[in-house]
């Protein structure tokens, strides 16, 4: 399946980019903050690409980017993603690890 899933302690984040030569996960402490983790995927079948973080994340945001042979795409969230932060610009990790989604301002409570 496409977007996160968390299984046994680490997630499993797939993206379909057929086109792209490269993608890139980027995990973010909040939906402001600077990237915490970024990692190269993994290229895998039908156009997919996949990456495995190790740690949990909970409550984390995240981003996209891929490069294409005309050069890197914008970073964006990823259309799979369970929900999103402030404007919608990074997708979020959580839901699925019953940690309660962001508040307007991007905040925890």
């Amino acid at each position: 399946p496409l977007g996160p899933r968390r299984c046994q302690g680490h997630w499993n984040v797939t993206v379909w980019a057929p086109t792209a030569e490269a993608v890139v996960l980027r995990i973010f402490q909040t939906a402001e903050s600077l990237p915490a983790v970024e990692m190269q995927m993994t290229k895998g079948p039908s156009g997919t690409w996949s990456a495995l973080v190790q740690e949990c994340y909970a409550g984390h945001f995240y981003t996209l980017q891929a490069r294409h042979p005309t050069g890197w795409s914008l970073e964006v969230p990823d259309p799979y993603a369970q929900a999103v932060g402030v404007n919608g610009t990074r997708g979020y990790l959580g839901l699925a690890c019953d940690v309660p989604p962001p508040t307007a301002a991007g905040r925890r409570s």
